[in-house]
């Protein structure tokens, strides 16, 4: 069998953010000899460079995505993306559109792989939202060129939207969301809410579960604290505890704030004696409400600016407890609980509602999730963190989460739509 490309449209590749690290851990465990990938970004600080690593090629593209951009960008983005669909959607490039990214995209992929695009060569199409962008020209190539298509979506855009609310923004998620999906040969997303949604609205489409997960390789090897670091020191070589919390809170998900409210006020009900054994630490992006309410709660507190990903590992590996907190979202699995159970901490989530998060660390034994309006909250709390035992994760559970073992699951996914 020839060599498969795979053709991603992922904006969020060159970030390195959480996101990225959905395909950048998944890819390097798939064979190279069987397959090839070729990645549509979105430029960071305007660098085009094209970069390649042996079976995978990063192209960069500058451009305004939708409602990331000034109105009149944003308005340009969405005639692009609405009537770049038409019954062929075979749209041209052209200059009144160079400004958005999809296009742009578009333009240069195809520059790119003009040969490869007129020989019999193996091509899968896949788009990563979000955002909407990538799924609107993973869908484009797709039907431009009669080949497969993979849509994946780290979270919902029409299911428990993050975005704005209101009927207007409504309608055109769901416009946009059916012209990315109608002729997708493949759905795939990241929780059982979301896959049930999916069937629900698309009977037609096959729907596929692939949860983001950890790659075995973060927490390998001797991960040591620098001792000159001041953060490590004022944090980690004392004798208290540690809850961590990593990342961005309210701006994620606007209700996790109710959850950031409702630990800090459990927290501060224990007693002062077992209060003062602990010490929270907060390393991300916080909003000004967010530093504020942590000040104003009678706790030991260090908040940190964000950190590069992998001193972010190291200060996971040496926390005693690490903290997630998520809102009103169903379909939240996070990828940050992938990162959380390979550290092999303890781990409390707070949350509006059961989740996919919470039923995640119930099924591995990784830690308890605490409802904000769980009667006894406080009493099942106090006895959750006061419990020394460590914790013994089920193994078979957790090598559904191994990107190795994902690596091979989507393999098998791409090669179903070539044979």
């Amino acid at each position: 069998m020839k060599k498969i490309t795979c053709v991603l449209f992922a904006t969020h590749h060159n970030s390195k953010n959480i996101a990225s690290i959905r395909y950048i851990s998944l890819i390097k465990y798939i064979d190279p000899h069987k397959f090839e990938f070729i990645i549509v970004t979105k430029a960071v600080d305007n660098d085009t460079t094209i970069t390649k690593n042996e079976n995978i090629t990063v192209i960069p593209i500058v451009g305004g995505l939708l409602g990331q951009s000034n109105m009149f960008m944003n308005l340009k983005n969405l005639v692009y993306l609405m009537l770049g669909f038409g019954i062929k959607r075979n749209i041209k490039s052209n200059s009144f559109f160079k400004g958005c990214w999809a296009s742009n995209a578009m333009a240069s992929l195809e520059r790119y792989l003009e040969s490869q695009l007129n020989s019999n060569k193996n091509i899968v199409a896949m788009g990563s939202y979000s955002p909407i962008d990538a799924l609107i020209a993973s869908s484009n190539f797709s039907s431009k060129y009669n080949i497969p298509l993979i849509q994946d979506f780290r979270d919902g855009f029409l299911f428990e939207s993050l975005g704005r609310k209101s009927k207007f923004l409504n309608v055109m998620r769901k416009k946009l969301e059916t012209i990315a999906c109608e002729n997708s040969s493949l759905i795939m997303t990241v929780s059982n809410p979301l896959v049930d949604d999916f069937k629900l609205r698309y009977p037609n489409n096959k729907v596929t579960l692939m949860h983001n997960g950890f790659d075995p390789d973060d927490f390998t090897g001797e991960l040591k604290l620098d001792e000159s670091d001041q953060l490590v020191s004022r944090v980690f070589f004392t004798n208290k505890k540690v809850i961590g919390h990593f990342g961005r809170i309210s701006a994620s998900d606007a209700s996790r704030w109710e959850s950031l409210k409702t630990f800090l006020k459990t927290f501060s009900t224990l007693d002062c004696g077992m209060k003062s054994e602990y010490t929270l630490l907060f390393v991300g992006e916080l909003e000004n409400r967010e530093v504020d309410l942590i000040k104003a709660t009678d706790v030991d507190f260090i908040i940190s600016q964000p950190v590069e990903r992998g001193k972010a590992i190291t200060y996971m590996s040496k926390c005693d407890y690490l903290l997630l907190l998520t809102g009103d979202s169903k379909g939240c699995a996070t990828g940050k609980i992938f990162e959380y159970i390979n550290a092999k901490k303890k781990i409390m989530c707070f949350t509006g509602v059961e989740n996919e998060a919470t039923k995640i660390l119930k099924e591995t034994s990784t830690g308890k999730g605490f409802v904000n309006q769980e009667i006894e909250l406080e009493a099942s709390f106090k006895e959750y963190i006061l419990n020394s035992e460590t914790l013994e994760p089920k193994k078979a559970e957790l090598e559904k989460y191994n990107k190795i073992n994902q690596a091979q699951f989507f393999e098998s996914l791409i090669k179903s739509l070539i044979i």
